[in-house]
This record gives C-alpha cells, structure tokens and sequence, in this order.
C-alpha cells in the first residue's frame, strides 16, 4: 500500500515539474519588439511638449491624455493614426508630430 502511495505521488510530482518544464520554455519563447529610435525620441518630445503646455493649464487637457494613449500604443506595438500624428504635430509638439509622421515602421 506504502508502495503504491509512494509511486501514485512520485507520478504526480513527475507531472508537475513537466508542465513546470512546459510552461517555462513557454515564457523563454515570448519576446517583446523594442520601439524603434524615432518613436522614443517622439515620446520625449511629447512629454516636454506637455509639461510645457502644463503652464497654461487648459490645452493640457488634450496634451496628458494624448501622451499616454502613445505610450501605451508604443509599448504595446500597436499602429498609430495617421490623424493622431497630425493632431500631435498641431496640439502637442510638433517635432513629436513630424517624427511620428516620419516613423513608416509598422
């Protein structure tokens, strides 16, 4: 009987460290894509571009939001609109806007 727990529970542990095994060589496989130069250097300027619209109080209504979303979108590699970057050119900064319009990387 001693045996048989024996064997049932070394089973169980072989098991586990498999999908330990598994679930490892999983996460080593997964990589994540570095933003290219220019949408760092765009992110920058977007930032200067709103601590310096935060002077004036009311256009960083638009320019906090827009800075984040860009963000986010960078970190994620998701694509960025065409109309987003004409809007970051005309409200946020607009070396930020003729970088991001330069960017072809898809």
């Amino acid at each position: 009987m001693e045996d048989y727990i024996k064997n049932d529970s070394e089973a169980i542990k072989g098991g586990i460290e498999s999908v330990v095994e598994n679930s490892s060589s999983f996460q080593i496989s997964e990589t994540k894509k570095e933003p290219s130069s220019l949408k760092k250097i765009a992110k920058a300027f977007m930032i200067v571009g709103t601590v310096v619209m935060g002077l004036y109080l009311i256009p960083l209504i638009w320019c906090l939001p827009m800075t984040i979303s860009y963000s986010k979108k960078i970190e994620k590699g998701e694509e960025v609109s065409a109309g987003f970057k004409i809007c970051t050119l005309l409200f946020v900064n607009m070396v930020a806007g003729i970088l991001m319009l330069a960017d072809n990387e898809k």
